[in-house]
């Protein structure tokens, strides 16, 4: 009896889990429309759309905002507070340390605002007609890569993709699903047999 019921319990688990994966795809899709309204061409419709994950994106992108502001503060700090050939005094040094943690945490909060803007405001989306790549902090750019522009996809160890056009690549794996881009590579391959 208490086998069936914790294998019941598991089966409810895992088609709660595949609803909630469905609503978040659902709603990723809805803001997409609205996001991309004005954008889509006639009769693009979207198929599949992802959001830039957190996780160890999120920390690679505070890394690069946090680390300039830290390496300006150290370099602020040598310069007014390491006079040469001098002793600093107690109160110096208090001065010192005070304006070197208010840098150090407000630097700290800024970089943090930022990554949760930039993981916030970046959505990819796989239409009909082209890849869309949407971005932007407090300025917003769209970017529309139609099929016949993009040349390769790339699959590293299965954990970075990168989409490649003539001008630029493009890292999908920051968006964290390997089903968008199996989808992009079959739209691609598609649309090349087409253009046959």
């Amino acid at each position: 009896m208490g086998k069936n019921k914790t294998a019941n319990n598991s089966v409810a688990d895992s088609k709660i889990a595949k609803k909630s994966a469905l609503d978040e795809d659902d709603e990723i899709n809805n803001q997409l429309v609205r996001i991309l309204d004005g954008e889509l061409l006639d009769g693009e419709k979207i198929i599949k759309g992802a959001k830039l994950k957190k996780g160890r994106t999120y920390l690679e992108m505070l890394a690069k905002l946090f680390l300039p502001f830290l390496l300006l503060e150290c370099i602020v700090l040598i310069l007014l507070f390491v006079p040469m050939g001098e002793e600093v005094s107690k109160l110096e040094l208090v001065l010192g340390l005070t304006i070197s943690g208010v840098l150090f945490v407000s630097s700290l909060i800024f970089a943090l605002v930022l990554a949760n803007r930039i993981s916030k405001n970046t959505y990819l989306a796989l239409t009909n007609k082209r890849v869309i790549i949407h971005q932007g902090i407090f300025v917003f750019d769209t970017i529309g890569i139609d099929f016949e522009d993009i040349y390769s996809l790339k699959s590293i160890n299965h954990k970075k993709q990168i989409l490649a056009t003539s001008s630029k690549d493009y890292l999908l794996s920051n968006f964290g699903e390997n089903e968008i881009f199996k989808l992009i590579a079959e739209s691609v391959k598609n649309h090349q047999k087409t253009q046959k």
